[in-house]
């Protein structure tokens, strides 16, 4: 999973330690991090306390053989001195203590309450992750310019023309054309939004570019470049697909989306069940898509509805 995958590419603390413990790294490359869709299982502090205990029990019990055999040493050589042997006694009773305490901490510590003995690794739950206005690229004004369809003919009908012609040279729906047109720029061929999209269709520069037109002030090249685009969404606008689980490139509200937010807009959202990112309204960043769909939307039944169609 994409989780699991960030975690191989992170440091395991383990092996960056300052003072290397026995079997440590072993003991940890057994207990991996461990992800799904939930939660992860990140074993890492339990195993370093289990280390430690491990360790630490080691060390008493070397430290205690060297003190008893330190007694014992006293005591042969004490030569019947009861001083000497009383001090020897002292040594190896010492180090028997140490030995029993050490041992039976782990029984102690059972007793109480066995889950003291059981170092569970810690589990966080996976937060899924909400797309913000920084995640996106849009790929048009979004309607910023845009509006409504005007009752004045001379304004409504003025590129008719053009949509036409771009209509028949790309095989899309001339009238479709037209409520992107008036949902982007309001029939304005100067507009620019503040995002830098241009033209009667708002296309940013850096796509326009791509479908081979650069001159998006120009009314025709422009509504040319937003057939085109649109002609290729309808082979893409489902995260670059026809279709997915959330998406079908026969509706056309998933290629109104994608001609605002990209065709990553339409992939199926992580967060929202049977929805797309930009149709999650949890997904805040994709706000001004799903503005941008109803107001086409509006416009495209305005008019087949009225008749104004091209």
């Amino acid at each position: 999973s994409p989780v699991n995958a960030a975690l191989e590419e992170g440091k395991n603390p383990l092996d960056n330690l300052q003072v290397t413990i026995p079997g440590l790294k072993d003991l940890a490359a057994k207990h991996p991090a461990v992800c799904n869709e939930e939660q992860c299982s990140i074993p890492w502090i339990g195993v370093y306390i289990v280390s430690i205990f491990n360790y630490g029990i080691g060390v008493v019990g070397i430290l205690a053989a060297i003190v008893l055999m330190f007694g014992g040493v006293i005591w042969i050589m004490a030569g019947g001195s009861a001083e000497k042997i009383g001090e020897a006694k002292k040594w190896i009773g010492a180090s028997l203590a140490g030995l029993i305490i050490a041992l039976s901490s782990y029984m102690i510590l059972y007793q109480i309450n066995p889950d003291l003995t059981v170092f569970k690794p810690l589990r966080i739950s996976v937060v899924k992750k909400d797309i913000s206005d920084q995640d996106i690229v849009f790929y048009s004004g979004g309607g910023e310019k845009g509006g409504y369809i005007p009752t004045n003919a001379s304004i409504r009908d003025q590129y008719d023309a053009e949509l036409l012609n771009a209509a028949q040279a790309y095989s899309v729906d001339c009238t479709f054309l037209k409520a992107i047109m008036f949902a982007e720029s309001s029939g304005n061929s100067q507009a620019k939004s503040s995002a830098g999209a241009v033209g009667l269709m708002q296309l940013m520069p850096s796509t326009a570019k791509d479908l081979g037109y650069y001159n998006l002030y120009n009314p025709q090249d422009n509504i040319n470049a937003g057939a085109l685009y649109i002609k290729q969404l309808q082979k893409t606008a489902c995260n670059n697909s026809a279709y997915n689980k959330d998406c079908a490139v026969n509706e056309i509200s998933y290629i109104i989306a994608a001609y605002n937010g990209g065709p990553g807009a339409n992939k199926s959202s992580e967060i929202c069940s049977e929805q797309t990112w930009w149709e999650c309204e949890k997904n805040s960043g994709y706000a001004q898509t799903r503005d941008y769909v109803k107001k086409v939307n509006a416009n495209y039944q305005s008019l087949i509805e009225n008749g104004w169609g091209c």
